[in-house]
C-alpha cells in the first residue's frame, strides 16, 4: 500500500470562492464557500454531516512527481445540470507517492 501527499484547489470547484465572514462572537473569519448542489456535494442525513465524494485518476505522465489528478464524483443529475450550465467537472487537486518531496 502506497501513502500519497494530495493536494485540493478548493476555488476550482464550481462557483466557489474565498470570502470573508463575521462570526457569532463578531470576528471576521476567511474561509471558503463551495455551493452544493453545483458541485455534487453530499448529506448524511442520517449524521448530519456533508461530503464530497472525490475520484483520482492516473496521469499518463508524471509530471512534478504528480502522478494522478482528482476530480469531484458527480451524479448523472448533476453532470446534465452542469452542462446545462456550461460546465464540466473540475480538475480540483492533484496527488502525488510520499517518497517526493512535498515542495
Amino acid at each position: 500500500m502506497s501513502n500519497y501527499y494530495i493536494t485540493l484547489w478548493l476555488t476550482r470547484l464550481i462557483d466557489a470562492r474565498e470570502m470573508t465572514i463575521t462570526d457569532d462572537y463578531g470576528r471576521e473569519v476567511k474561509g471558503v464557500f463551495v455551493p452544493i448542489k453545483e458541485n455534487g456535494i453530499q448529506k448524511h442525513y442520517a449524521s448530519g454531516h456533508v461530503y464530497l465524494s472525490l475520484c483520482a485518476s492516473e496521469m499518463a505522465h508524471v509530471n512534478r512527481g504528480r502522478s494522478h489528478y482528482i476530480k469531484p464524483m458527480l451524479t448523472d443529475k448533476t453532470r446534465e445540470y452542469l452542462d446545462k450550465m456550461g460546465y464540466r467537472a473540475p480538475y480540483v487537486g492533484t496527488m502525488k507517492p510520499a517518497h517526493y518531496r512535498v515542495f
